[in-house]
């Protein structure tokens, strides 16, 4: 796992102690928010395709959310030691959120970032940055629920899912 660097102003110390990240977001009505993340953040490269370009040479919004995708898959497998998609029990997406900051064209390097900003009793939410070459092209928020397939209903999340979480 990768560690994200100290807030501003503080230290590497004071980083490790307070086991959590605060990032600084603007709302709609361009207010500062803070999101808090969960100190599990992990980053994958992703290979970009040839269908994933449109003809501006641009990373189609569409496509985007794919790689966002592939963070939450490889998140739950190796954070929460998951498959999350198959089984009884499986997280699904009940709500999402993207911001596209800047454009990402053919020719960049890709990575997402994903963490967890929030933890409830049966849903949490994924905060997600899409980056190249470390700057923030776009990012999103999801809602994701624990959810029994058998039942048809969400359940609470699992203190087994909750303990690697946090």
């Amino acid at each position: 796992f990768r560690r994200q660097p100290a807030l501003r102003g503080t230290s590497d110390a004071q980083a490790l102690v307070d086991h959590s990240i605060r990032r600084k977001r603007r709302s709609e009505d361009n207010t500062q928010i803070n999101i808090r993340a969960m100190a599990k953040t992990l980053t994958i490269e992703i290979q970009k395709r040839f269908n994933d370009i449109d003809s501006f040479r641009h990373v189609n919004n569409v496509a985007q959310q794919t790689y966002f995708d592939l963070g939450k898959t490889d998140y739950y497998r190796r954070v929460m030691g998951i498959d999350g998609t198959f089984g009884k029990l499986r997280v699904i997406t009940v709500s999402t959120h993207t911001d596209f900051r800047s454009q990402v064209r053919m020719t960049d390097d890709v990575t997402v970032s994903t963490t967890v900003s929030r933890l409830g009793t049966k849903s949490m939410t994924i905060y997600q940055q899409l980056l190249c070459g470390g700057e923030c092209r776009t990012e999103s928020t999801s809602v994701m629920v624990a959810f029994d397939y058998e039942n048809q209903c969400s359940v609470e999340i699992p203190d087994e899912w909750r303990e690697k979480l946090q």
